[in-house]
């Protein structure tokens, strides 16, 4: 499988963890999904998004 994790946070949102990875198509995201990420033990739940395009990106500058 060639999934590239792109993001792991933990924070105040409806979901404990948010998790950010990049597949090739929908079936190797299905794959990851079902064989991997709901054979990890504690994990109870998972809802997934998938985006279409990016509307709008602009880096934070920090002062």
């Amino acid at each position: 499988m060639g999934i590239h994790t792109l993001q792991s946070v933990k924070g105040f949102f409806s979901a404990n963890y948010l998790l950010r990875v990049a597949v090739r198509d929908l079936n190797e995201y299905e794959s990851f999904l079902t064989r991997r990420l709901t054979k990890i033990r504690g994990v109870a739940s998972i809802e997934s998004s998938i985006p279409i395009r990016r509307v709008k990106y602009q880096p934070a500058r920090l002062s």
